[in-house]
């Protein structure tokens, strides 16, 4: 890649680290950098992209780790303050995307699959079987929000306001885009209670913020003890989403708004679901 000598050099140590479902991707970037002897994360990125596809992942993940690279990376370009640098920086990472050894798969589908989501009889079933009432509201609050499990660890209380019987919480999503959730006052309160937070919703023992990937962590592990499958924090995401869209076919675009899509294309391509079920599969079998 010719625009790469464009790129000055920058020591691995400048990219620009947050607390997001990222972060965990960007830190296995740079383990791999070590490992392989690159001082800069330019001119690693390229062969990087190569590795992902011999490396035996699946196609989401791969883009998903591509996608936390370039985003800090672009990131950094950014902090140079040098419009033109970012602009060569851009083509680069264009060029990337173009090339047949470094560009992202393609999946099959965008869909997230029904097996990838709970619906509400396995939600009263995680209830029944869980033993930590941290553990409950985490379940509680993402099933009945939608709500990233990045956003859900950057709530303050100062985000939370009643309104009537719901509470009106502020979080900030991806792009830094501020969007509302709503929440029933009972399960606010039992927050509260379990947590008793100084200045997070969500809050440790030790005053601070919870990490996305212990939120995520928890609620994988449990759904692997009861429902015999393992399941992220984001997929409580996608079973509301799932659950909306069922449920309220003619108000797609306000759940849409709600989940904080920037397109309404998303949400039909996620939770508009044209599998079919072994049900209709099976029951043309004689």
């Amino acid at each position: 890649m010719s625009n790469a000598a464009m790129i000055p050099r920058q020591d691995s140590a400048v990219i620009p680290q947050r607390d997001d479902c990222y972060k965990r991707h960007v830190d296995v970037f740079m383990h791999w950098m070590d490992e392989n002897g690159y001082t800069s994360p330019l001119e690693a990125v390229q062969a990087y992209f190569k590795h992902l596809h011999t490396a035996g992942y699946k196609a989401g993940t791969i883009r998903m780790k591509r996608q936390a690279v370039k985003n800090r990376l672009r990131l950094m370009a950014l902090s140079i303050d040098d419009d033109a640098m970012a602009r060569r920086f851009e083509r680069y990472i264009s060029q990337l995307d173009a090339d047949p050894e470094t560009k992202a798969p393609t999946n099959n589908t965008s869909a997230v699959s029904v097996r990838k989501t709970i619906n509400e009889r396995e939600y009263r079933k995680l209830l029944e079987n869980v033993r930590s009432a941290r553990q409950r509201c985490f379940i509680r609050f993402m099933y009945a929000t939608g709500a990233r499990v990045g956003e859900l660890v950057g709530i303050r209380l100062t985000d939370a306001e009643q309104d009537g019987e719901g509470v009106n919480v502020r979080v900030i999503g991806k792009g830094r885009k501020e969007r509302y959730l709503r929440l029933p006052v009972e399960l606010f309160t039992a927050i509260r209670q379990t947590f008793d937070g100084t200045e997070y919703l969500f809050e440790t023992q030790n005053g601070r913020p919870y990490r996305t990937q212990y939120v995520s962590d928890q609620i994988a592990k449990l759904t692997l003890h009861v429902l015999g499958r393992r399941l992220s924090a984001h997929k409580l995401r996608h079973s509301f989403g799932t659950r909306m869209v069922e449920k309220h076919p003619d108000k797609i675009g306000a759940v849409s708004q709600y989940m904080g899509h920037s397109q309404i294309s998303t949400t039909l391509q996620f939770y508009v679901h044209t599998e079919l079920t072994d049900a209709e599969l099976f029951g043309a079998v004689v």
